[in-house]
């Protein structure tokens, strides 16, 4: 099903002390950013299709109700994850740069642009030159130019991202995982709705997150991907910091956006809370 406007991706970060305070030592961000009231860390990210674009445009403008979901996201969130496509990498399309230049006079909080396009590089001075905090293009577009492609994305003052397919293997980002902030990894195939979780993904989760406890980095770990309660918990043992969600574990759970949140949240710490 596609997306309406205020039906945007949101994304958790699950690795955050517990209410008991318990933390991953090893990663030293572990000990930022925390909501109090929920015992995690949140962020909230963009997507929708193309032809939103104007309206949530509008909606800022007049204070309507999509720009009350992004100021409710905005005050719960810890940063923006806008999900960034072309309609060749993946079929469909989603927002642009100009989305984020919008998005970054109404919100506060930092904004990862995630690029599910087919040449990132076309993309990478208009997202940082929009307030993108993060930039987070795919392995496969940049096999050519990787170590080119992120030291231009750090250069512009950004946080370097990388988002990997499921069948794309860890070995292909290893020689520049010093150089990144945050590696996401991709729990179904990019671009096709109603999948099942790839339940092989959480071994390359642990496995990355076994190679940054080797190598002393700090990179961030993200899932995204057909998320719902029942996934957090082995995400999170796996090694996974943070989540994507889209509509059926957030926006399909109340119609209220601060209901829905709170009911995700609760279903997040209900499931940790044993870990």
């Amino acid at each position: 099903m596609e997306q309406t406007p205020g039906q945007q991706k949101v994304t958790v970060q699950l690795r955050i002390r517990l209410a008991d305070g318990r933390g991953r030592a090893h990663h030293p961000r572990h000990v930022l950013h925390q909501s109090a009231a929920a015992g995690m860390m949140v962020s909230a990210g963009g997507g929708g299709a193309l032809e939103a674009f104007p309206e949530l445009l509008n909606e800022f403008n007049a204070q309507g109700a999509y720009a009350r979901i992004i100021h409710a996201l905005d005050e719960h969130a810890d940063f923006l994850h806008i999900d960034i496509k072309d309609g060749n990498y993946v079929k469909t399309f989603g927002v642009g740069p100009d989305f984020m230049t919008v998005l970054k006079k109404v919100v506060k909080k930092p904004m990862d642009a995630h690029l599910m396009v087919k040449h990132p590089q076309d993309y990478i001075e208009a997202c940082a030159a929009a307030g993108a905090a993060y930039i987070t293009p795919h392995t496969d577009c940049i096999e050519g130019d990787a170590f080119v492609t992120i030291n231009k994305i750090i250069s512009l003052g950004c946080k370097a991202g990388i988002a990997m397919n499921p069948a794309a293997p860890l070995e292909a980002i290893r020689y520049y995982l010093p150089l990144l902030s945050k590696v996401t990894i991709m729990i179904v195939d990019a671009g096709y709705a109603g999948q099942k979780v790839i339940t092989q993904m959480y071994d390359k989760i642990r496995t990355l997150a076994k190679w940054r406890e080797e190598m002393k980095l700090d990179f961030l770990i993200e899932a995204d991907g057909s998320m719902n309660a029942g996934v957090y918990a082995p995400l999170y043992e796996a090694g996974a910091d943070m989540v994507v969600l889209g509509p059926p574990a957030l926006w399909n759970k109340d119609e209220d956006i601060e209901k829905a949140w709170a009911i995700m949240e609760q279903e997040v710490k209900s499931e940790l809370a044993g870990m």
